[in-house]
C-alpha cells in the first residue's frame, strides 16, 4: 500500500494570497495599504477560504543603504518592515516580500 504524497496535509490547498503588484506595481505602495489590505482580506473572509499570503513587491518600495543593504523606505514603511510582518502576522497571515538578486526589477 502506498500512501498519496499529500497525506501529510500539505499542498492540499492551492498558495493563496496578495501581491502588492498586481494592484499597485510600483505605485503609492505604503504601509496604511498594507495593513487596509490585511483587513480586507479578513472581513471578507478570503483568510478562511486559505489566502494567507501577504506578498509586497520590490518595485520602488525598498531602498539600499551605503553598504548596499537593502531596506524599507523610510518614508513608505517608517515603522521599518518587522512592524509590518508583526502587523500580517498577528492578522493570522503570513509575510513575503519578492526581490530580485539581479541589477534591476522586472519594472526595471
Amino acid at each position: 500500500h502506498i500512501e498519496p504524497l499529500y497525506s501529510n496535509g500539505l499542498g492540499l490547498t492551492p498558495q493563496m494570497g496578495w501581491n502588492s503588484w498586481n494592484k499597485f506595481h510600483c505605485d503609492d505602495l505604503n504601509s496604511t495599504v498594507i495593513t487596509d489590505t490585511v483587513a480586507k482580506i479578513s472581513e471578507l473572509g478570503l483568510d478562511t477560504l486559505g489566502y494567507k499570503y501577504v506578498n509586497i513587491d520590490d518595485a520602488g518600495k525598498l531602498v539600499e543603504d551605503t553598504d548596499g543593504h537593502i531596506l524599507a523606505d523610510p518614508v513608505k514603511f517608517p515603522d521599518g518592515m518587522k512592524a509590518v510582518g508583526d502587523m500580517i502576522h498577528e492578522a493570522g497571515l503570513w509575510f513575503g516580500i519578492y526581490s530580485s538578486g539581479g541589477t534591476m526589477t522586472c519594472a526595471k
